[in-house]
């Protein structure tokens, strides 16, 4: 592990060992370090992951890509790194979008940099298309904020914010979680454009019951948030900034 850059990059992942190999060959030509959290596959993505010399860290299976995401950040502090990028596992994300990331936090000093694929949203499957933009619209609305794109998994983390912030959930609604709560607390949130890459890969996410688990999570934490139990504290953050990138 290179522990002298900052920013290292995080894969969680469940049955991956098809997509993992080439990703982490992109990943590394731009960051120097990758951990890999093997949330209870099946096939041999750990033992990839060992292989290509990453850092790989073993969940029992079904704890959640949330889960996964908060095992990864313990996992890079413990080893010295201030800042995560998180990408999926299954490919959908390009490495070549990683300097937009590392360039928009650099300039804007941003605690959560997110990608955003609504710029070319033509390519993305539709249910995914209008899954994402109810959920968007919803959290924007919680939020205080415009929130483009609140359901990617292609994030540049500030782990020390990531840890302040806390979490209560555990799996798909975590990232939702995250980026509302970032932006609550007055923690500065950009958006960069990014790539939209699908290949027909099967989504990991489970309709019913995810969605039933982010509905729940959602009126959970509106409720409290109206009962006056979470404060904003900027409210210069309620426009929509979104970084260029090169």
């Amino acid at each position: 592990m290179d522990q002298t850059n900052p920013c290292a990059a995080l894969i969680p992942c469940r049955n991956e060992a098809l997509a993992l190999p080439r990703l982490l060959e992109e990943v590394r030509c731009f960051l120097p370090a990758v951990v890999v959290v093997d949330d209870g596959s099946r096939d041999a993505t750990g033992r990839i992951a060992r292989q290509m010399g990453a850092e790989c860290v073993g969940l029992w299976p079904g704890q959640g890509k949330g889960a996964a995401l908060q095992a990864g950040f313990q996992r890079l502090q413990e080893l010295g790194f201030s800042h995560a990028v998180t990408l999926d596992g299954d490919g959908q994300h390009s490495p070549q979008d990683i300097p937009r990331f590392l360039s928009c936090r650099q300039n804007t000093g941003a605690d959560l940099v997110v990608g955003s694929r609504m710029m070319t949203a033509g390519t993305m499957p539709w249910p995914r298309r209008a899954a994402n933009r109810a959920m968007s619209l919803c959290l924007s609305f919680y939020a205080g904020r415009a929130l483009p794109d609140s359901q990617c998994g292609f994030r540049l983390v500030d782990l020390r914010r990531a840890r302040q912030a806390g979490a209560a959930t555990r799996h798909f609604e975590f990232e939702s979680e995250m980026l509302v709560t970032f932006v609550r607390r007055g923690f500065r949130v950009e958006f960069v454009p990014i790539q939209t890459i699908y290949r027909g890969e099967r989504s990991k996410i489970r309709p019913l019951s995810d969605t039933w688990r982010w509905l729940r999570w959602y009126a959970a934490s509106f409720r409290e948030t109206t009962r006056g139990r979470f404060r904003t504290h900027s409210p210069c953050l309620r426009g929509n900034s979104v970084c260029a990138g090169k």
